[in-house]
Parts: C-alpha cells; structure tokens; sequence
C-alpha cells in the first residue's frame, strides 16, 4: 500500500510538471490538452481506488480528509486538481501530529531511503549528460538548426535534474519527519544532506567565487549508497571520480611545487642579501687614490650600504619568520621547509 502510494505521489509530480508546461505554451494544441485531461482523470480513479485500500490500514487518513474537504473521485471537486490530491501518506499524517502505526513508519521511511539513493544517482546521471551536451554543443553545432536541438536536449535534460532533485528534497523531507521514533542509522543526516541549488553542478565545477587552487566538489559526488552491492557500481561515474581525482592531484602538485620553488626564492633573497653585505664592507678594505678623508668616506659609504642589507635582510626575515608555522599546519613536513636560522642577518 505504502510503495502504491509513493507511486502515485510520483506520478502526481510528474502530472504537475507537465501541466504546468503546457500552460506556459501560448499555443497547446488539442491533443496535448486531450492528455493531460485523460491522465488526469485517469491518476483520479488510481487515487480513489488507492484511497480505498488505505482506509483499512490507516482510518485516520480518511478523517483527515474528511476535514479538508477532498476526495479522490474521478469528478473531484471543484479547483481540486488531481495532482493537488492530499494522499496522507504516514509521513504526511505524522508532520500534523497524527499518531501513525509505527510499522507503517517504518515502512515508508525504507522506501524513502530508496527514494534519496536513486534522486542522487538520477541527479548525478543527468549532470554528466548535461555536461556532455554543453560540450558538444560548442564543439559540433553550427547554425540555427543545430543548435536549437541541441538547446531543446539541453532544457530536457535540466528538466529531468529538476525533477530528480524535486524527489530527493521531498524523500528527505518525509525521512525527517519519519526519523523521530524510528530505529534509523545515525549517519543519515549526514550522508544525505539538504540539496541546496549550490549543490547542483559538475564534477569539475566549483562554486561562482571558487578559484582554481580552492574549488570544491560538491557533496553528492562523495556520497554513495549507505547500503549497495558492488555489482551496482556505474563504470563511468567511477571513471568520472577517477579523472577528477588526477585532476585534483595534478592541481595539489603543482601548487606543493609552487610552495617549494617560493620557499626557495625566499632562502635565496636572504642569503643574497647576506652575500651582498659582506661584498659592501669588503669594499671598504680596498685602498684606493686620495686622501685620509677620501678613505674614510669610502669606508663609511660601504659600511653603510652593507647596514641596509643587512637591515632588508632582518625584515624579511622577520616578516617571513611564520612561513614554516604555516606550511607545518597546513600539513607540509618540516624537511620541505626551506626557511632555518641558518641565515643570521648580523655582521
């Protein structure tokens, strides 16, 4: 009865959204109206019948529905869409405070968690194709022709994505409601999260202010099935994963490489500052033509300038003196950091 019902709920989304596409044509035409009259009518005498069987399990959803004024008959009541059909699942009497058998419960939550592991694997199918159909539509489609039909395959693959995650948010929500007095695993929160519009992207996609170094994947490419068999893996969702993943590692290199080559180039400065010092007050040892006093200004003149080297050298040491605190809590060994008290900026 349970998994009827959950049928027909799917079927009345799928009612709606295709009403809704229809009256958003300037110009339907007779047998597109014809249809959706006819399924109409026809989810009508499912709901009616399904109503029939669900008054010997479950005799408070007909009191409710007594109290909203809905039935489930093929006439229906006047503004009463069939989609709009309350069908009082266990769910939907327990979020109003009804007390519902709890096997019934239990029942529906099951279903659900089926619900939320298909929408995901729905979710992240059509997101690949989405993304194969934006490629070779910059690749291959030229003129009007071809690109309205790769625009019309494109609008038809995001209205499934629109579809699949509709599922998933509405499973999730029954699951919550459902949770509260049910045995049910303690990491489902987790691992089933709220879909946000966010979360609805590519693999490779990051988020509108993510840059290249700091992109992140969203959460429903690293979650799987809390309960799956291993004959149930998609080759190429895996294959997707593991291409991101030398993507990903291809990226975490070559910044590790950047992070090495600027710790380099800091110890370099350093001891190039160092270096230069020494060769200022060496230069101040050579005696030249002139007077006591042409020396002695000499001298104070290469003092001076290996003073200032010294002195850019101790502020950027100190600047730098965190760099290895840094590297060390964002997980880098201490033998990459090239930065020591080997280099002492004095004279």
């Amino acid at each position: 009865m349970i998994m009827t019902g959950l049928i027909l709920e799917d079927d009345q989304r799928k009612l709606a959204a295709e009403t809704v596409a229809i009256d958003t044509n300037d110009h339907p035409t007779t047998n597109q109206l014809t249809n959706i009259l006819e399924r109409s009518n026809q989810l009508r005498r499912k709901i009616k019948s399904w109503f029939d069987t669900q008054l010997l399990y479950m005799p408070e959803a007909a009191r409710e529905r007594q109290k909203s004024k809905q039935n489930g008959s093929p006439d229906g009541i006047q503004g009463t869409k069939a989609y709009d059909i309350v069908l009082w699942l266990p769910s939907q009497l327990a979020s109003k405070g009804i007390i519902v058998d709890q096997s019934l419960r239990q029942f529906e939550w099951n279903l659900r968690m089926g619900q939320v592991n298909d929408s995901l694997e729905d979710i992240r199918r059509t997101l690949r194709l989405r993304s194969y159909l934006y490629n070779y539509k910059d690749r291959f489609s030229r003129g009007v022709k071809a690109n309205t039909r790769s625009t019309t395959t494109i609008t038809a693959a995001t209205q499934r994505l629109h579809e699949a995650s509709t599922k998933y948010q509405v499973a999730r929500k029954a699951m919550v409601t459902l949770s509260h007095g049910l045995e049910t695993p303690p990491s489902w929160r987790t691992t089933f999260r709220d879909l946000r519009a966010q979360d609805l992207r590519p693999l490779s996609e990051g988020l509108l202010d993510d840059t290249e170094g700091k992109r992140t994947v969203s959460w429903i490419w690293l979650q799987y099935p809390m309960e799956r068999d291993d004959n149930d893996e998609d080759p190429r969702f895996n294959e997707a994963v593991r291409i991101e993943w030398c993507r990903a590692r291809a990226r975490m290199l070559r910044w590790s490489e950047e992070v090495d080559l600027l710790q380099e180039e800091m110890r370099r400065i350093l001891q190039f500052l160092k270096w230069e010092s020494e060769r200022w007050r060496q230069r101040g040892t050579i005696k030249m033509g002139g007077g006591k006093q042409e020396h002695e200004g000499r001298v104070a003149y290469a003092h001076s300038q290996a003073e200032m080297r010294l002195n850019l050298c101790r502020h950027f040491k100190d600047l730098w003196r965190e760099v290895p605190l840094i590297l060390a809590f964002f997980g880098i060994p201490e033998a990459r950091v090239a930065l020591n008290d080997s280099i002492l900026c004095s004279k």
